[in-house]
């Protein structure tokens, strides 16, 4: 018997359990036990209390996330927040609730349908609700709302590493395609006043930043359609963050030749997304294609990958711009 074996086993043991961490997460996120949490040390069973949780569930379950570095375990089976645990907070500036809670439920859900997906090569998401992800969201509004949140928690993080990376300066009027409730297009608005913003994204999507509590977003028109069909005209920057992941190379090059379309010929395109690092490596981008796969048929690319779709819809690749997050920035421009 090899001597390794068992590290070997236990390496395939702690994959197919993950699911266990995840639901665990997903529980104390929606119980909400970080937002009665600060610095110093609280009981579990203050926070079994305050939460309405059962006391020796709930110690066994934040005792497993300590081993994570989510949340730190004290003595007498009392918790305190690290880094990454207040993220869980709603009240934090960068929270992450609303992604943990999206992710743990109906996405988690399409995982189950995975060997449907492994066959056909078709998403679970569809096998497992009855229809494709953006049907469902456009035919259920509360999930709609939860997965726009989800994407509004993830920009949080991702913000700080887009602004610091490129320079808005140069452009008046930014367009946002697909760019849900708004939180990115606010961000850059934000941090250059000289700049104006266009919103674009579907109907039921923008319909709910209307009737939101931020209201109207400043400097920043809002304008619903199909980015298949056409994208607002007249912008001097353009971006794409997280879209064309969304799509296979035939549709994906429809939004870009429908992008390229509504530009002028010194007008810029940045294209927001993972790129795949070297084989055999950890990378972001190969846990958000298996998402991809899972929830909408999309895919991650590879620079070279880019690249060639680019040149199928008009553009030539300018530069590729790391981020301190797991996102880079690609730039295009019209050929």
């Amino acid at each position: 018997m090899p001597e390794n074996i068992h590290d070997h086993a236990q390496a395939l043991r702690d994959v197919a359990s993950g699911y266990a961490l995840s639901k665990a997460l997903y529980a104390v996120a929606d119980a909400r036990v970080a937002d009665c949490m600060d610095d110093a040390p609280v009981p579990v069973s203050e926070l079994a209390r305050q939460t309405g949780s059962n006391a020796d569930a709930l110690y066994r379950i934040m005792r497993s996330l300590a081993c994570m570095g989510i949340f730190f375990e004290h003595d007498d089976h009392a918790f305190s927040h690290t880094p990454v645990s207040r993220l869980l907070r709603a009240d934090h500036e960068h929270s992450q609730l609303d992604g943990v809670l999206f992710r743990g439920l109906e996405l988690y859900e399409a995982y189950i349908e995975m060997p449907h997906t492994l066959a056909s090569g078709a998403p679970s998401f569809k096998r497992r609700f009855g229809m494709s992800m953006f049907e469902y969201l456009n035919a259920n509004a509360d999930m709609q709302a939860r997965f726009q949140a989800c994407v509004e928690s993830d920009t949080r993080a991702q913000k700080i590493g887009i602004l610091a990376a490129y320079d808005f300066s140069p452009f008046a009027s930014i367009v946002d395609v697909g760019g849900g409730n708004g939180a990115l297009i606010s961000a850059i608005l934000g941090a250059y006043p000289k700049a104006n913003g266009i919103l674009f994204d579907r109907k039921s999507v923008l319909d709910q930043v209307r009737e939101g509590p931020g209201g109207a977003l400043p400097r920043c028109a809002l304008e619903d359609g199909d980015f298949f069909q056409a994208v607002p005209k007249g912008g001097d920057l353009y971006i794409l963050k997280y879209i064309i992941h969304d799509w296979r190379d035939d549709d994906a090059v429809t939004i870009l030749k429908n992008c390229r379309a509504a530009m002028n010929a010194d007008t810029k395109l940045l294209i927001i997304d993972a790129i795949f690092g070297p084989r055999n490596e950890p990378n972001t981008a190969l846990t958000l294609d298996l998402s991809m796969l899972a929830a909408v048929g999309g895919v991650e690319r590879r620079q070279d990958e880019f690249e060639a779709l680019f040149r199928s819809a008009g553009f030539a690749l300018n530069r590729v711009i790391a981020t301190k997050s797991p996102l880079s920035i690609l730039e295009v421009v019209p050929t």
